[in-house]
């Protein structure tokens, strides 16, 4: 299965050496040649490293949201409590504010923000409650036990705790429709505004009143009853993760490719990225090599359309640090921007053909000691705020 969701922050090695980064405003030159521009968040300081192995000291990126809030990644969405009333808003926007009063942001469970109505809970004397509000009115407690998960043609969808029911409900609240009883598995996807489930014995996409069925289990060779199955949207494919396997469909539930993960315990050690051309995946698999599990492999695999079989362009000993290994992957055109805690970073070409580009010592040189965190990423290709 999977180790753990990536965050692109990566955290180094504790007994990684340091060098004094250069000063603002200046430039250094590493010995590398880049097949694009990489820029490497250090905390307070931010670096470009240029294709001819330039480093120049960059503005810090700025967050699009007011100081004091908390947001959803990829969404623009925030939230902030200010004089016990819940704020919620979008980028520089605030777009309502809350009659009632709230005791702190912690016990906020999901915040989302439709057209014309916000859905978010809220958790207090152990049960978390759903409440609904249009942007321009108040709040009202629509059920307790539920949350929402996001947005849909005609209303958002909601999970209750009780009965493990997934539900469509209008923009004020109504109950519209059970979408399923007790999902095996479920997953909803902000690009499409759509759920994907297991249910039946198949894999089901719903998108308001419609539910459709993509594939079958039976014909995924997966087990209908109790189907131990992850579910994950990538865009344009679906992943399914299940039992040291790794199968990918296409929208329409055609197969897209499949491959068995390294044994003896093979997972994924992140997400599965896919080609900016959508013909390949690359993903990170961890496997253990002793009884023990204290040490292992992990290696940088590409999965092609059509195939069964990945390819491994990049393999890395993972000795045990005390942390669950993280990786992230990203494409600019056939390479790979690969990164994982333990310190590593490197460029990867996903052909194969010419060996690694590594870039580890490059990042520990410019992350302050004082914090052991950085993030890294193709300068065309910031990170979804």
């Amino acid at each position: 299965m999977r180790a753990t969701r990536v965050s692109i922050a990566i955290a180094l090695a504790a007994a990684a050496t340091f060098a004094s980064a250069s000063p603002a405003g200046t430039t250094t030159r590493a010995a590398v040649r880049l097949p694009a521009p990489i820029t490497i968040d250090a905390g307070a300081r931010r670096f470009q490293v240029e294709r001819n192995g330039d480093i120049r000291s960059v503005p810090p990126r700025i967050l699009p949201f007011p100081r004091d809030v908390a947001w959803v990644p990829g969404t623009g969405a925030w939230y902030a409590i200010r004089h016990r009333h819940l704020i919620i808003g979008r980028w520089r926007r605030t777009l309502w504010r809350s009659s009632g009063q709230y005791q702190g942001t912690l016990p906020i469970g999901i915040v989302t923000i439709g057209h014309h109505a916000v859905a978010f809970s809220y958790r207090t004397a152990g049960a978390e409650r759903l409440y609904v509000s249009s942007l321009d009115g108040h709040e009202r407690r629509v059920a307790p036990n539920e949350f929402p998960l996001g947005w849909t043609s005609g209303g958002f969808c909601a999970y209750r705790y009780r009965g493990h029911l997934l539900l469509l409900r209008t923009d004020m609240g109504a109950l519209e429709r059970v979408v399923v009883r007790s999902p095996a598995s479920y997953v909803y996807d902000r690009t499409t505004q759509s759920l994907y489930f297991i249910a039946g014995g198949s894999v089901m996409w719903a998108h308001g009143e419609v539910n459709e069925p993509l594939a079958s289990l039976r014909r995924l060779q997966l087990p209908v009853r109790k189907p131990d199955v992850e579910l994950d949207p990538l865009g344009r494919l679906v992943e399914l993760l299940t039992n040291q396997r790794l199968i990918l469909l296409n929208l329409d539930g055609s197969l897209f490719a499949e491959t068995k993960l390294p044994a003896p315990a093979g997972e994924l050690a992140g997400t599965v990225a896919v080609a900016p051309d959508g013909r390949a995946v690359a993903y990170t698999s961890l496997s253990n090599s002793g009884s023990s599990g204290s040490t292992g492999t992990e290696t940088v695999y590409v999965l092609r359309a059509g195939g069964h079989i990945a390819t491994a362009v990049r393999r890395e000993h993972a000795p045990d640090s005390g942390c669950v290994i993280q990786a992230d992957i990203q494409w600019h055109g056939r390479w790979l921007l690969y990164s994982a805690t333990g310190g590593y970073l490197s460029v990867v070409d996903s052909t194969a053909r010419r060996p690694a580009t590594e870039l580890t010592n490059i990042a520990r040189r410019l992350t302050s000691p004082s914090s052991s965190a950085f993030s890294a990423y193709w300068s065309d290709q910031p990170p979804a705020l």
